[in-house]
């Protein structure tokens, strides 16, 4: 693997890539264009500059899984769990692991094994996904910067954490999603059949494909698949810390996907998933409320916040909001979250709202 160290803007940037890649000097000319954009803002909100790592992985699962180690040995910390690529209806090609908890020197890994970088297309796909994961280092920065991670105790055990956890990350996926698609259409362009060049958004590179994947787990995780779990256990079939695992993991996928969905719909000014799914009985219920109380601080907001202020503002908003909705949601399942002290919690179970 090529290792370069290089000063842009004032800023180090690390790049890696397996021999042979293809168009690797444009990759790594495009990561540096949008490492130094994204790094301008940080700049802007008064953030030092920190190291970009930028990593494409042949094996991505086993790289992330050593880049982790490594992190944990450098500074007495723990690995996280076992990673895999597998999600809810597809597989996640780019992770994004800060060496410090102020993402200052932070690794980001592209699963190049997964992209055809040799074709125009499947280019396009990686410049966006590298995009994007940068575009989740700045917000993890100046997220850190502001003080909006003060007392943020990880990883989550109760409840409650548990909510604000998934709050704080799926609206994450949109607002790095939007502010990609900033600096993704300023160095990459697109015309269509030879008309006038415009600038290439991520709907552009990935379409409806998030949509398509909400619409293909409704049925099978959130409805009938969340009630009838709670049912399960209300009849004895599974135990309690397995209803809990389930819809917990469940929510968190689920609405990491809605966020994507949403930005990727935004960027193409194409219908919003919730409007796409309207008519399914899990998003009357359970998703549609919940997500429209979620995502509102962060649809309303600017993109680029100007100050720390507005970052915290937004953050401390949009975790409130995701608190309240996600229990909210799991209440109309029939589960009630009882905070307890001491980060000690009970979990309450009673039949569903079907």
């Amino acid at each position: 693997m090529s290792h370069v160290l290089l000063i842009v803007s004032g800023v180090p940037f690390d790049f890696r890539a397996p021999p042979g890649t293809p168009r690797v000097d444009e990759i790594e000319a495009l990561g540096q264009l949008i490492s130094g954009a994204l790094d301008h803002i940080a700049e802007g909100l008064g953030i030092e500059p920190g190291i970009t790592h930028i990593v494409l992985a042949e094996d991505f699962t086993t790289e992330v899984a050593s880049t982790d180690r490594e992190i944990a040995l450098q500074h007495g910390g723990s690995t996280g769990p076992p990673f895999t690529v597998e999600r809810l209806g597809g597989l996640v090609a780019g992770k994004t692991l800060a060496h410090h908890d102020n993402h200052l020197d932070a690794t980001v890994l592209i699963a190049s094994g997964m992209i055809a970088w040799d074709d125009q297309a499947g280019f396009a796909t990686g410049i966006s996904l590298l995009a994007h994961e940068l575009a989740h280092l700045c917000i993890g920065r100046a997220r850190w910067a502001s003080g909006a991670l003060e007392g943020v105790l990880f990883p989550s055990t109760t409840g409650t954490e548990y909510a604000r956890s998934i709050a704080r990350t799926s609206s994450e996926e949109y607002r790095a999603t939007v502010l990609a698609n900033i600096v993704f259409g300023v160095v990459v362009s697109v015309s269509v059949n030879g008309g006038e060049a415009r600038r290439m958004t991520v709907h552009d590179v990935m379409g409806d494909s998030y949509t398509d994947r909400l619409v293909g787990v409704l049925d099978e995780v959130v409805h009938p698949g969340w009630p009838d779990t709670v049912l399960d256990y209300r009849w004895g079939r599974i135990t309690l810390g397995e209803l809990g695992k389930r819809i917990i993991e469940g929510t968190d996928q689920v609405f990491t996907i809605l966020g994507h969905a949403e930005s990727h719909a935004e960027a193409g000014d194409r219908p919003r998933p919730i409007d796409a799914c309207a008519g399914h009985r899990g998003v009357e219920i359970y998703l549609g409320p919940a997500w429209e109380q979620l995502i509102g601080a962060a649809r309303a907001a600017t993109p680029v916040p100007g100050t720390l202020d507005e970052v915290r503002a937004l953050e401390d908003e949009t975790v409130s909001q995701g608190e309240a909705a996600i229990l909210g949601m799991w209440s109309k399942l029939g589960i009630t979250v009882e905070e307890r002290g001491d980060r000690e919690w009970a979990m309450w179970v009673t039949d569903p709202e079907r």
